[in-house]
């Protein structure tokens, strides 16, 4: 059906059909960009960069789950344990919306603090898989 419709419209207008062609160029622009982006394992990147010239950043970056192990065991603990602290301290929060610890709370803010634990885990994941 689409040989003929749009070649009967494209012949009908004086046009050639070039989503062959076009394919083919995005396909080639694809490849190129892959090789681009595709990373190195030795290379260095922004988050060694900084860590290797502050202390202060390296605690920082350890304790926000953005640590790089050697081991892939010692890096897959890792994830798990700061996967479970996170999603700990956000079952808490949405826990505290109806066990109102002291001080006393009211829902919208408690709501508001559980919430946000969505998009920064959905930060955290983007941003680890960016920067290794």
């Amino acid at each position: 059906f689409r040989s003929v419709s749009i070649e009967s419209i494209l012949k009908a207008c004086d046009l050639e059909d070039t989503f062959s062609e076009d394919l083919s160029k995005l396909s080639d622009i694809r490849q190129g960009l892959l090789s681009v982006f595709r990373r190195n394992p030795n290379s260095a990147n922004c988050l060694n960069i900084i860590e290797q010239s502050s202390l202060p950043m390296r605690i920082v970056f350890y304790l926000g789950g953005f640590s790089q192990f050697r081991s892939n065991f010692w890096n897959t603990l890792y994830v798990l344990v700061f996967g479970i602290s996170f999603w700990a301290c956000g079952l808490m929060c949405a826990a505290n919306c109806f066990y109102r610890s002291m001080p006393a709370h009211n829902f919208v803010t408690d709501a508001s603090t559980a919430y946000v634990h969505l998009p920064a885990w959905h930060s955290w994941y983007m941003w680890r898989r960016f920067v290794h």
